[in-house]
């Protein structure tokens, strides 16, 4: 049996579909803009045109894999479409207003620097967070599309990353390339953690994660149960803290 998240999200790729269609973006019969051409970028095929109309009648329901990707070919939210938050093309950039939110427009090259609890809660996207939340870096040898920066709270993962320390993290998309015992932040159900990952795999699925940290005598590892929430982040810098 399908579970409800999915149901609910291959409605949203339903009414994403329709509106693609509205903005001329799939049409049918032309060459590089038909059904058939949409599987080819969304599926890899030409030949899943099928696999398009099954999703559109609710036979078959898309994955989380590949709504992320539709999300990067059309410019569509990424809040709306995993989450169901916000509207399906509400990703436009605005400027500082008198109620303090920001929406900047940012190059691939910057990196978003935000708090914990606001990456926590949010999605990716710049406009998911608040003027007093975010802002923008860049550093010279460091480039890559959605790059987000954060400072640690705790000691959980010392001596290896210390409080105070700042991460610099790159989203991971795919939950098989993850890479066991090595560092992610792993944000779930508004919580974020920055731990060693450990793949618990059940029936050639992975169903649960153990969580480890380097400082693993004052906390223990613990095991999380993957869910529709789950976001992976690889931790690729951290940034001492120089004020320590």
């Amino acid at each position: 049996m399908v579970e409800t998240d999915r149901i609910e999200l291959n409605k949203r790729f339903q009414e994403v579909y329709k509106l693609l269609e509205t903005r001329g973006e799939i049409v049918k019969n032309h060459s590089n803009k038909s059904k058939s051409a949409f599987a080819e970028k969304l599926l890899g095929s030409k030949q899943y045109g099928h696999i398009i109309t099954q999703f559109l009648k609710g036979k078959r329901h898309i994955d989380y894999k590949h709504a992320r990707k539709l999300c990067g070919l059309y410019q569509i939210s990424l809040d709306y479409m995993i989450d169901g938050v916000g509207s399906p093309f509400d990703t436009q950039k605005a400027s500082h207003n008198s109620d303090n939110q920001v929406t900047q427009k940012t190059s691939p090259n910057q990196i978003l620097f935000t708090t914990v609890s606001a990456f926590a809660n949010a999605g990716i996207d710049s406009s998911s967070f608040s003027y007093e939340a975010a802002s923008f870096f860049s550093l010279p040898d460091m480039s890559g599309r959605d790059l987000v920066a954060f400072n640690i709270e705790g000691r959980s993962m010392e001596p290896i990353i210390n409080s105070g320390d700042m991460v610099i993290c790159k989203p991971v998309e795919d939950l098989h390339s993850i890479k066991d015992n090595q560092i992610y932040a792993v944000k779930q159900d508004g919580k974020v953690w920055i731990k060693h990952v450990k793949k618990v795999i059940q029936n050639d699925r992975v169903t649960h994660l153990e969580l480890i940290s380097a400082n693993y005598l004052d906390y223990p590892p613990f095991i999380e149960e993957v869910n529709y929430t789950t976001r992976f982040f690889k931790v690729i810098r951290r940034v001492e803290n120089i004020s320590s």
